[in-house]
């Protein structure tokens, strides 16, 4: 033997000295603690990649929403401010605050056509007496009061 195998010898001597019997004795008994070991410490790895993978796509996602929240109600704040014009410009109309009933009528009724696509209907409201609907582009609506906590969903559009 050369003096590489003995001092190589010595030292797998030494570590076995330290091992508990049982695993100085067996070879599958090492084998099996170092991968155990190994599996310990994939585990651990593991863990923390997927905790951070995870914080990291929480705050992904909710800075998204909230990104889309509020491209949201930028949208609606407009298309809000956008109807609140066009009523405006509407009711500066004169045959809006003194016409007769048939040329409101027929007024509205031609506004309506110039209007975009998602206004469906256009009221003229008397909010002094009555909350009445005086003329209308929907003529099953004129005489009804206007009343928009009893059609929470309906598309309303009043002058």
């Amino acid at each position: 033997m050369s003096g590489e195998d003995t001092q190589q010898s010595r030292s797998v001597e030494e570590a076995s000295s330290i091992l508990p019997g049982f695993l100085a004795r067996s070879f599958l008994a090492k084998f099996l603690v170092a991968l155990l070991l190994i599996s310990v410490v994939i585990v651990g790895v593991s863990a923390n990649t997927y905790d951070q993978t995870s914080d990291q796509l929480t705050a992904e996602t909710q800075t998204e929403y909230t990104g889309v929240a509020n491209q949201s109600a930028t949208q609606i704040e407009e298309w809000r401010e956008s109807r609140s014009d066009t009523t405006r410009r509407l009711s500066q109309f004169e045959v809006v605050r003194s016409g007769t009933q048939q040329e409101r009528q027929s007024f509205l009724e031609n506004e309506r056509e110039q209007l975009p696509g998602d206004v469906y209907n256009v009221h003229l409201v008397d909010f002094e007496d009555s909350s009445n609907i005086t003329a209308s582009t929907d003529e099953s609506e004129i005489g009804q009061n206007l009343n928009t906590r009893e059609r929470p969903g309906r598309p309303v559009s009043g002058i």
